[in-house]
């Protein structure tokens, strides 16, 4: 029989407090280069997707913006638009399901707007958030996964 196993785990050291305060609350459009190729990745994976160039990571990159836009929206940034929000999740699903079986990742004209709508949504998030609100989102929707809330591309046969 072997020794039970602790769970105590020490939490992570902040050698620079003043430092990691200061850079929680600057907003992420002041980041500068981080912010503008983070915002570049997420537009150039809805143009190839709208161009009819996507691939899975397009589509990898497009699902972890939407779940980004609700987990800001859950902590009350754009909230409002959480039923947008759910439509341009559905739409997203529908063209990646259709992807998966067909082998393009294309959508059709109204998913297309409602997609254009969200990702708008998210860039203006962006702009209005802090390091820490992003931080904080980013650990919403991990939380999420690991709870398995989410749903899922390819269904269980």
């Amino acid at each position: 029989m072997t020794k039970k196993k602790s769970k105590y785990r020490p939490r992570p050291l902040i050698y620079d407090t003043m430092n990691f305060v200061k850079v929680g609350i600057t907003p992420v459009a002041d980041v500068g280069e981080a912010a503008t190729s983070l915002q570049m990745i997420n537009r150039d994976s809805l143009e190839e997707i709208l161009k009819g160039r996507g691939t899975k990571w397009h589509v990898d990159t497009l699902i972890e913006v939407f779940n980004l836009c609700e987990a800001m929206a859950m902590m009350r940034m754009g909230n409002d638009w959480m039923e947008e929000i759910h439509e341009g999740q559905n739409a997203l699903l529908a063209m990646a399901r259709r992807g998966v079986k067909g082998g393009s990742f294309v959508f059709t004209g109204p998913e297309m707007a409602i997609v254009k709508t969200i990702m708008e949504l998210h860039e203006e998030q962006l702009k209005q958030c802090t390091v820490n609100q992003l931080d904080d989102a980013m650990r919403l929707v991990k939380e999420c996964k690991r709870l398995k809330k989410a749903r899922k591309i390819m269904e269980e046969v």
